[in-house]
């Protein structure tokens, strides 16, 4: 699992395709956004294809519920000012833990509100250390459980 596995056709492919996401976010999440902690959103077109990622370096694991949402909130200029219409996908790059903390629960649920007042498709939340590359599970299906 490592972005050298990436097909040549995977920017035609979308990112939700579960041979490639891994691989994907291995090749977009620099080692310094994994050492020093980073936000990153995978903004996707049609087909849910990579159009261009964003990369949030060194977001403080203090920000309230409300900061975390406005992280997400800006992309409604993405959206107003620029007719994007897709969805994206979100890591939490870090240098360890790669199990799901609650600061990662915070802010699954704080893309699953925003995105879904500007009308953005959250595609997945993704923990990206160095050592792993791992899907969250998604904190809808643990609610209806």
């Amino acid at each position: 699992m490592t972005f050298e596995d990436l097909p040549p056709d995977w920017p035609t492919r979308p990112v939700t395709d579960p041979d490639i996401t891994a691989d994907v976010l291995d090749l977009v999440v620099r080692d310094a956004d994994r050492a020093n902690g980073a936000l990153c959103l995978l903004l996707c077109g049609e087909g849910r294809r990579l159009v261009q990622p964003l990369v949030i370096p060194n977001v403080p694991a203090t920000l309230r519920p409300d900061e975390r949402r406005r992280v997400f909130a800006t992309l409604r200029h993405v959206v107003d000012d620029g007719g994007f219409s897709g969805g994206v996908l979100v890591a939490v790059a870090r240098a360890r833990h790669a199990y799901v903390t609650d600061d990662d629960r915070a802010w699954h649920e704080a893309a699953i509100d925003a995105l879904a007042d500007i009308g953005i498709e959250l595609l997945g939340m993704w923990i990206v250390t160095r050592e792993v590359i791992r899907q969250m599970p998604d904190v809808r299906d643990q609610a209806s459980a």
